[in-house]
């Protein structure tokens, strides 16, 4: 992992959620809401105001791309799996399941009842979702079974760009269905790839297992084709998650509208370019002022060739996002290219391992069993009338709402999110969203008519809560953060008469790494010198690292001792036999 990727990872697991608000105006929920709508002093008309991070208008519950604009969707969404607090399936959300969380009973209802069912003799799990009969969207649409078909069509459509990785579990007659390649086709062709590939690049032969047009069509033209598509996934990726680091290279989000800022940020950001001297990037031996000369993709897959050698396998190895093909995606192109020109595609127009069995119910079946499947299925019902063509939705002959690999009609609607979720999406504007209640809400509507997400820097969040121009904020938390919100309360705590805080511990932990290229004894980062040397680093700050933590951040970190965040059920304890610092 390249550093820059890594410092903006890790800075974001180390932060706790801390949660701001004006005690004047507080965000209810529970057995709160019920309080606040006794309370003759609450206005429930009156907007709850929320601070809120810098959204990229994507609000699709397909396509979002960054973790605010896909908050902004859920406000608007209901999902088909339903989870209690620690993350465990609610099988029988319909009827709704108590469970007990840290010394209390809380009660959990959704959509759907869920059944999973693993066959160890076929090898396969079966996945029962059956829908209740009384859920509408917003819009006063029906919502069936139809909607979570066509939901899970655009998910494992091969056009689908949006990051979602449901296609990348092995549900049955997926592949089949991607490729528009017959069952028969992928069983032979998937060990001569694997022959091939085990052959490798500068193969002369002897062609045995696989003939020399096969080789050379792999070699020649299909890992290029791979591999291209792999870095424009960077490219999106970085776009949609490390957006801040344009200011890096003296840009703006604004630049980011422009396909060659996106390719210089994929660059930068993914440790393939470096700002120049004057401003730009320069990468692979080129600099590019960002004014006027800018890179290509094409400059961006040759950059990554340079530094791999043109060894895609070992490219893909370390490079790529989540989702991501790699070795596999030129396996598919592979198998594509040998399917008989005269076979019709239509005979793979569905995906056999996704079954309607009426309109509230049906079933997906996967290979084998994986524990990740039943999360990755997880998600928003979409309505099929809204983001796809109901005139093109016919199941019994393989139609699911949109042209087969043409997701269009459904990024059409990118900009302006429908559901069945509590709230409904009003409009956006001079950078606030603003939803209101949606009285067609299974759960019934919120006791908060109307709520806004407003876009605030993170140096405005404690003074909007202080000013009263937000309700709720999440700063990061820090010790100047600490005694700023002190400083605000009457009391010089932070929780006070003007100010109520909260932390909620994060699931994630943060570490030091230290560049073995960077920091080094002379040019050879593998000498015992070298290692002596960053040894020699890593000891003093392990000796300081509570000092470390303590100086910036306060009481919102503590120092831990093995590699796992302490709210996991899997963290050692200082009780357990053998911990040790």
């Amino acid at each position: 992992m390249n550093t820059k990727r890594f410092i903006a990872a890790s800075l974001a697991a180390i932060m706790a959620v801390t949660t701001l608000s004006a005690c004047n105006q507080s965000a209810v929920s529970g057995k709160a809401a019920e309080v606040a709508k006794r309370d003759k002093d609450y206005n429930l008309d009156t907007p709850l105001v929320v601070a809120y991070e810098e959204f990229s208008g994507k609000f699709s519950p397909f396509f979002a791309e960054t973790l605010y604009d896909q908050t902004a969707v859920d406000m608007t969404q209901v999902s088909i799996v339903t989870t209690d607090r620690v993350g465990d399936i609610v099988f029988n959300a319909i009827e709704g399941e108590t469970r007990a969380y840290n010394g209390a009973d809380y009660f959990y209802n959704g959509p759907a009842n869920i059944k999973m069912v693993y066959d160890e003799a076929a090898d396969i799990t079966t996945y029962n979702f059956k829908l209740r009969n009384d859920l509408t969207f917003s819009d006063g649409e029906k919502l069936t079974i139809d909607d979570l078909i066509f939901t899970y069509y655009v998910f494992l459509d091969p056009s689908y760009d949006g990051n979602a990785v449901l296609y990348s579990e092995n549900i049955k007659g997926l592949t089949s269905y991607r490729l528009k390649v017959s069952e028969d086709v992928i069983d032979r062709m998937t060990p001569v790839f694997g022959k091939i590939w085990e052959a490798g690049m500068g193969y002369t032969g002897p062609f045995a297992d696989f003939t020399k047009e096969q080789y050379d069509l792999v070699y020649g033209e299909l890992v290029d084709q791979q591999w291209k598509t792999e870095v424009q996934k960077i490219v999106s990726y970085v776009k949609g998650n490390l957006a801040g680091y344009v200011e890096d290279l003296g840009g703006t989000s604004a630049d980011l509208e422009s396909e060659g800022w996106q390719v210089a940020l994929g660059m930068y950001a993914w440790g393939f370019g470096e700002p120049g001297e004057n401003g730009g990037i320069t990468a692979n031996g080129k600099t590019y002022d960002l004014k006027t000369t800018f890179p290509t993709i094409d400059d961006y897959v040759d950059a990554t060739k340079a530094a791999y050698e043109d060894d895609f396998a070992a490219f893909a190895d370390v490079e790529l996002v989540d989702g991501a093909e790699g070795v596999d995606g030129v396996k598919n192109l592979f198998i594509k290219s040998q399917q008989d020109a005269s076979v019709d595609e239509s005979a793979f127009n569905h995906i056999s391992g996704i079954e309607r069995i009426n309109d509230y119910e049906m079933t997906i079946t996967i290979n084998g069993f994986s524990a990740t499947a039943i999360y990755r299925m997880a998600g928003s019902i979409a309505p099929l009338h809204y983001y796809g063509d109901k005139s093109l939705y016919d199941y019994e002959n393989g139609k699911f709402g949109f042209p087969f690999g043409d997701l269009s009609s459904v990024h059409a609607r990118d900009g302006q999110p429908l559901g069945a979720g509590p709230y409904t999406f009003n409009r956006y504007e001079n950078k606030v969203i603003y939803y209101d209640a949606n009285e067609k809400f299974f759960n019934g509507a919120p006791y908060i008519k109307n709520l806004q997400f407003k876009e605030t820097t993170e140096d405005e969040k404690i003074q909007a809560i202080d000013t009263g121009s937000a309700d709720i904020a999440e700063p990061q938390f820090s010790k100047l953060a600490a005694e700023e919100i002190s400083k605000l309360n009457p009391n010089g705590e932070l929780t006070g008469e003007k100010i109520t805080f909260t932390s909620v511990a994060d699931l994630g932990y943060s570490y030091i790494g230290i560049n073995a290229d960077k920091v080094r004894v002379g040019s050879d980062s593998a000498s015992e010198a070298s290692r002596n040397l960053r040894k020699a680093i890593g000891t003093i700050i392990s000796v300081y690292r509570e000092t470390v933590a303590d100086s910036y951040f306060g009481p919102a970190a503590i120092v831990i001792n093995y590699p796992i965040s302490l709210t996991s059920w899997a963290a050692p304890q200082k009780t357990d036999d053998g911990y040790r610092v």
